[in-house]
């Protein structure tokens, strides 16, 4: 990860906020400046981002078309799934307000642009028109508040939370890909005990510093405590303990904990690798 992406991401962690909205901590609160005077804005922005359940939000969709086209070679083979994605955020947008349409246009370039340079595609590019969607929404949207960087500490909706900890594509926080945040954990520290590879010391301490600020922004106490149980291997490894005892209770925790606060996660280790002799990093 480098370049803008790099700055936004790193910037995110000292303000309170990643390009996905992993944090808080600006002044602006999450929905501080109310929501727009505009209904057309406030329905393509909310059913965009998922508020209030965060169940499949179409905005996921981008994310994970934006991972796709930078991880392949040559991006797909006739760009039809990219374009797809782009006619669907114009789509989505097709009735908000103009400023609003500027913005969903130029994620929608941004996607039908970049597949044919496959892996050399531009996610910098992209993590700023999707911050851009971001503001722009951040009057009607909890969840675009938080992308745009612009949440409360402490005030984070626990959905959002485990939905990007279980569910969303982790292409713009510090994995940089289609997979959910959860997996790359355990790849990390294992689903079993295992020991924290010496090779993954960037990723450990990456891990660490999400779920830290996950946990300071989220306004559930019970979520809080168990992103903190899920960070203790990490940080153990950051001190020299590389023996992990497995995030299999942590993570089955902080599921139980989603689903009390009304985020469902039938399979908190879902992706997950039971055999810890694979080994290896996000």
């Amino acid at each position: 990860m480098t370049g803008t992406l790099a700055v936004l991401t790193a910037a995110a962690l000292i303000s309170g906020c990643d390009p996905v909205g992993a944090t808080g901590g600006s002044d602006a609160g999450a929905g501080s400046t109310g929501p727009s005077t505009d209904p057309s804005r406030t329905a393509a922005c909310t059913r965009f981002f998922g508020d209030a359940d965060y169940d499949e939000a179409p905005a996921w969709r981008v994310l994970e078309a934006a991972a796709v086209i930078t991880s392949t070679d040559d991006g797909p083979s006739d760009g039809s799934p990219a374009t797809a994605v782009a006619s669907g955020v114009e789509t989505a947008f097709a009735d908000a307000p103009e400023d609003t349409r500027g913005a969903a246009a130029d994620v929608a370039t941004w996607l039908r642009t970049a597949p044919a340079p496959g892996e050399h595609a531009d996610l910098d590019t992209f993590a700023v028109t999707w911050r851009g969607l971001a503001e722009s929404c951040t009057p009607d949207s909890t969840a675009a508040t938080w992308a745009a960087g612009h949440g409360q500490q402490g005030a984070k909706p626990a959905a959002l939370v485990c939905a990007e900890t279980f569910t969303a594509p982790s292409t713009l926080s510090v994995f940089a890909d289609r997979e959910q945040v959860a997996p790359h954990l355990t790849a990390i520290a294992g689903a079993s005990p295992q020991a924290v590879p010496k090779s993954a010391a960037t990723e450990v301490a990456e891990a660490s510093d999400l779920l830290t600020a996950q946990s300071v922004a989220v306004d559930d106490p019970a979520v809080a405590a168990a992103l903190r149980e899920v960070r203790t291997p990490f940080q153990d490894a950051l001190q020299g303990d590389l023996d992990s005892p497995g995030l299999h209770d942590p993570l089955t925790e902080l599921g139980a904990a989603c689903t009390a606060a009304g985020y469902d996660v039938p399979d908190p280790l879902a992706g997950a690798d039971p055999d810890p002799s694979d080994g290896g990093t996000a």
